[in-house]
């Protein structure tokens, strides 16, 4: 769990609210590369609606999926733990076509954070295009976020050339 907070503070510190200095688009893809350092790579995809975005990071224990959204009501019937479902949209299968994870909720000013998912989400995240998240709010609804993922493979290929040329 104390990965996971150093991993939040992480994401403040380094442009969270908006695009970093050393952030920089991948090619043709919408993903964003941070190398945060010799150990850490941050990845960042921005969705629709606007204000969220979907991290990937690497670390010495992984790869870890944080998703950020603007606020809203959360069903918090769980405590601090709220259930997120990755749904693929595109390409369409039958199996592997969902993946739900409990996920650990922090809330800042301008900010939701749900974070505790980790390699195997972003393993399977590494074969979409295009994914909905979606989130209980309070009532029953869901709040739905929607990222286009193409390239997710390449670009972490990428990052950590990047990282190893750091070292």
């Amino acid at each position: 769990m104390k990965n996971l907070h150093v991993f939040c503070l992480l994401l403040l510190a380094f442009g969270l609210t908006g695009h970093s200095a050393e952030s920089e688009k991948y090619r043709d893809t919408n993903w964003m590369i941070n190398l945060v350092s010799a150990d850490e790579i941050l990845l960042r995809i921005n969705g629709s609606p606007h204000g969220s975005s979907l991290y990937v990071m690497h670390k010495k224990e992984g790869w870890s999926v944080v998703v950020r959204t603007n606020h809203f009501l959360v069903n918090t019937k769980f405590g601090s733990s709220v259930w997120l479902s990755f749904n693929a949209k595109k390409p369409f299968t039958i199996l592997g076509r969902s993946w739900e994870i409990s996920s650990d909720l922090e809330e800042h000013d301008d900010r939701l954070l749900f974070y505790g998912s980790g390699e195997p989400v972003v393993d399977w995240m590494v074969a979409k295009e295009l994914i909905e998240v979606s989130i209980e709010e309070m009532g029953g609804t869901d709040k739905v976020l929607t990222f286009a993922t193409r390239g997710l493979k390449e670009v972490m290929m990428e990052a950590k050339r990047r990282q190893r040329a750091l070292k």
